[in-house]
């Protein structure tokens, strides 16, 4: 898990020269699970923070960033959900 984890920082280190904001995707992917997030849920932000970025928001500039802010927080909420267990927002 620890090998994927720093494939997906690399990869998300990589987006930073074409325009994608590759380090809004490392801070999804890591503080997921550090504040109590689920497996699926950082995956969820990982994969929604890339297609967010990918879509963008129809702004100049920060467009991307916009849409890679959304889409991670999309991403892992969608992620938390499809888990199907329930849990109080109080218990991290």
């Amino acid at each position: 898990m620890i090998v994927l984890l720093i494939l997906v920082l690399c990869v998300a280190l990589l987006l930073i020269p074409i325009g994608l904001p590759g380090i809004w995707l490392m801070v999804a992917a890591r503080y997921t699970k550090k504040y109590g997030g689920s497996s699926r849920a950082a995956w969820g932000a990982l994969i929604g923070g890339v297609v967010g970025a990918m879509v963008g928001v129809p702004m100049p500039i920060i467009g991307s960033v916009i849409g890679a802010l959304a889409g991670s927080f999309v991403g892992a909420l969608l992620g938390e959900y499809s888990t199907g267990t329930p849990r109080p927002y109080w218990a991290v």
